[in-house]
């Protein structure tokens, strides 16, 4: 089966980096990390392909900006991905370092049906740490293992 690109630059500028990481296949979908930008914007985002028809099933900000003067510059996303899990029918989570908030240092988010959400965040999320068993996203934050319901 040929795949062609996995992702395309969103502008119709070339980006000055443009990398595809963390990539993750369940059945017949991969889910990946996109980071793209120039130096005055970057985006962030977690993209979830079918293998079967190419096309997109999520495309999802990797967390919500709030800082006006950076969604001025056209920045999405609030860094890169750490780690990324998916289940067989495309829901995925997501462990993200918070590069513009000096407080919390991680965040856990959650999309079941690109309605993202977030789980948890602090300095004591486990940024290694994600995996799913029997529709339970797992992380660990402060030492102790948190769960929530997945599809």
């Amino acid at each position: 089966m040929k795949l062609g690109y996995l992702h395309r630059p969103s502008d119709d500028l070339e980006p000055e980096y443009d990398n595809v990481r963390r990539v993750r296949v369940a059945g017949p979908y991969v889910a990946y990390e996109h980071e793209y930008g120039d130096p005055n914007s970057a985006s962030y985002r977690i993209q979830v392909r079918d293998l079967r028809t190419r096309r997109y099933r999520r495309d999802l900000p990797t967390g919500n900006l709030t800082d006006p003067s950076r969604l001025a510059h056209g920045d999405s996303g609030v860094g890169p991905a750490t780690r990324i899990v998916m289940t067989p029918r495309s829901s995925v989570a997501w462990i993200v370092r918070n590069i513009y908030s000096p407080d919390v240092d991680y965040e856990v988010w959650k999309a079941n049906d690109d309605k993202p959400m977030m789980l948890a965040s602090g300095s004591d999320v486990d940024h290694r740490f994600l995996s799913i068993r029997r529709h339970q996203v797992r992380w660990r934050q402060g030492g102790r293992i948190h769960t929530s319901y997945i599809r």
